[in-house]
């Protein structure tokens, strides 16, 4: 029978298969967001469920912009620079949705700041 190798102090060692993997992968999740994050760009990794409709919008508007600017050089933008942009875009508005309680109230907050009047 082959000698097992010594395991590290319980201090050292993972509690979780998920924390083994994630400390492998150099990825470590904080569980009270549900983000992943990898560290040397400091970027998370969240799932996020589009309808249809929000997937064509978004990769049409994306197309088009990448096909304007197809002549420079390493340009291509993603879905995640879009969300990204957006979610950077409302944090610097000051818009307040902390009365929303449901996603279509979200929408008609947005839509009323966004609105000229």
């Amino acid at each position: 029978m082959p000698k097992r190798k010594a395991l590290p102090p319980d201090s050292q060692r993972p509690k979780t298969s998920r924390e083994a993997r994630e400390r492998a992968s150099g990825i470590t999740s904080a569980a009270s967001t549900g983000v992943q994050r990898r560290d040397p760009r400091g970027l998370g990794r969240v799932g996020v469920i589009l309808s249809e409709d929000h997937t064509w919008f978004a990769d049409t508007l994306i197309g088009e912009i990448n096909r304007k600017h197809r002549l420079v050089k390493d340009y291509k933008l993603s879905r995640s620079d879009l969300v990204r942009a957006l979610l950077d875009a409302l944090k610097a508005s000051g818009i307040d949705l902390t009365s929303a309680t449901t996603e279509g109230e979200l929408r008609e907050l947005l839509t009323d700041a966004m609105t000229p009047s």
